[in-house]
Parts: C-alpha cells; sequence; structure tokens
C-alpha cells in the first residue's frame, strides 16, 4: 500500500493496484453497489432509495475487506472472504452502522500500525469523537474500549511517548466514567445459541491468534513486519467491538457491526483450514 499521510493524519491507505487483493475490491465495491442499484431499480423501488441501497452494498463490501485486512493482514484472502460476507449480510439485513465501523478501522490502525506511523491529530481526535457518538447509540461499553485501544497504544510504543497519546488516554477513560455513570443502557444479552456463538467464535479467534508466532506483513512507510503483539491486539479489539454491541443492542447491533463479524468469521476460517505464515 502507498501511505497517504498529511500533518493531521497518518492511517490513510491508498490502494496500490499491484496487489490482487486491492485489485478485486477496487472491482468489486462499484460492481456490488451498481448491482444493487439495478437490481432495487428492477424491482420497482424509487430511484432515491435505489442509490442508496447500491451505495450501501458497496459501501459495506469495501469496509468489510478494509476491516479484513487490518484483522489478518497476512492473508489477503481473509479481507476477500470478509468483503464477500459483508455484502452477503448487508443484502439481507440492510446497511450497518458506518460511522461505527470508521471508528473501529481507525481503533484497528491505530492498533497495527499497518501505515508504520503513530496516529496523528485528527485520527485520535476522530476516534475519541466516534467513540462518544457511538457510545450513546451503542452503549457505553465503546466509550471504556476506546480508552483501552488509546492506552494499549501509547503502552505499546515506549519508543514513542506522545504526550498526546497520553492525554487522549485519559479523555478516554473519562468520557468512559462519565457515560457509565450517566447514560441507562444495560447490558442485554441475546439468546442463549447466539450467546453461544458468539462465544464460541472469541474461543477459536483466540486459538487461531495465539497459535500464530510471527507476522510477514509490512507496514507501508518503512517496510518493517507489523508487531505480532499489535496484530493480536487488534484482533481482539475487533472481536471485543463486534461482540459487545451485538450484546448491547440484540439483533440490530449484529446488522450494525455486520462488516466486523465478517472479518472476524474470515479470521475463525483461516484458523479452520490452519493455516499459517510459513
Amino acid at each position: 500500500m502507498r501511505l497517504t499521510r498529511s500533518g493531521l493524519t497518518t492511517i490513510g491507505r491508498a490502494l496500490d493496484l499491484q496487489y490482487s487483493s486491492n485489485r478485486a475490491i477496487a472491482a468489486g465495491a462499484p460492481l456490488a453497489a451498481m448491482g444493487g442499484m439495478a437490481i432495487a431499480l428492477a424491482l420497482g423501488r424509487p430511484a432515491g432509495p435505489s442509490i442508496l441501497h447500491g451505495l450501501a452494498l458497496g459501501g459495506a463490501t469495501f469496509v468489510g475487506w478494509a476491516v479484513g485486512r487490518e484483522v489478518d493482514p497476512d492473508f489477503p484472502g481473509s479481507a476477500v472472504l470478509a468483503a464477500v460476507l459483508s455484502l452477503t449480510t448487508t443484502a439481507l439485513l440492510g446497511a450497518p452502522a458506518f460511522a461505527l465501523l470508521l471508528w473501529a478501522l481507525i481503533g484497528l490502525r491505530m492498533l497495527n500500525r499497518s501505515t508504520g506511523l503513530p496516529a496523528g491529530v485528527l485520527d485520535t481526535g476522530g476516534f475519541v469523537m466516534l467513540s462518544l457518538v457511538s457510545a450513546f447509540r451503542w452503549g457505553t461499553a465503546v466509550a471504556a474500549l476506546a480508552a483501552a485501544v488509546i492506552f494499549a497504544d501509547g503502552m505499546m510504543a515506549p519508543t514513542h511517548p506522545g504526550g498526546r497519546r497520553v492525554t487522549a488516554a485519559m479523555l478516554g477513560a473519562a468520557l468512559a466514567v462519565l457515560l457509565i455513570d450517566h447514560v441507562d443502557q444495560p447490558l442485554a444479552l441475546p439468546a442463549a445459541p447466539i450467546l453461544a456463538s458468539v462465544l464460541a467464535c472469541g474461543l477459536w479467534l483466540s486459538w487461531t491468534s495465539f497459535r500464530t508466532s510471527r507476522v510477514t506483513s509490512v507496514d507501508d512507510r518503512h517496510g518493517r513486519p507489523l508487531r505480532l503483539g499489535r496484530v493480536r491486539a487488534a484482533q481482539l479489539f475487533a472481536y471485543l467491538a463486534a461482540a459487545l454491541v451485538a450484546c448491547s443492542v440484540p439483533g440490530e447491533g449484529f446488522r450494525a457491526t455486520a462488516p466486523l463479524w465478517a472479518s472476524v468469521g474470515a479470521l475463525v476460517a483461516r484458523g479452520l483450514l490452519r493455516r499459517t505464515p510459513s
């Protein structure tokens, strides 16, 4: 990937079409959007909703792929599978929560350091603000998880103390406490079969993650291999974000986080195939 960098953001990643996975999503996301629009129009839906439906399908396909390559960076096939699963769930259940998914993608890139750089001012500020908005909509655990992400990012970068990140971590923790104290939104567990599936998925993800002994993918800026500890933290974050939202708002929460579940499912599927970096 080629790195897109400004003075404010350091986690933007531009598509490099020399990679087959990137070419697949560059063609697949627009095709999903156009196909969704065409089918909706053919079924007699008005033009406006048809366009929105197509954009939701294309956007979910791309986000599923983008999240998938952060969750399982060594296997481009996982990102492609995540894109397909995300497209399928969006077609069946409706559009996911794109603001929540942007929050998750920022958090994943902060943890993974896939661009090779720490989060910039805009990245960190946007993550905190999206955490606040998402916490009010999907449950206060989102804010607590966001604070943990910023704290973990700082702890895993001892050579870059970064006072800005320390301040952001304190702000995130304060937001979590504030929201937990003032928002009455108790955690509601889903039905037993769904809860069992969520827990089983988490257990298998943990097994897949910890049986991986190294990461071979490199960051965009320096060409250095990604750190295994950061990749594992990103995988755990993706799962926890999806699980917490799904449990906070049963049914609707799964739809909102479908691309996250798609990426976790792709990672679990790869683990079932027993494929690890050679």
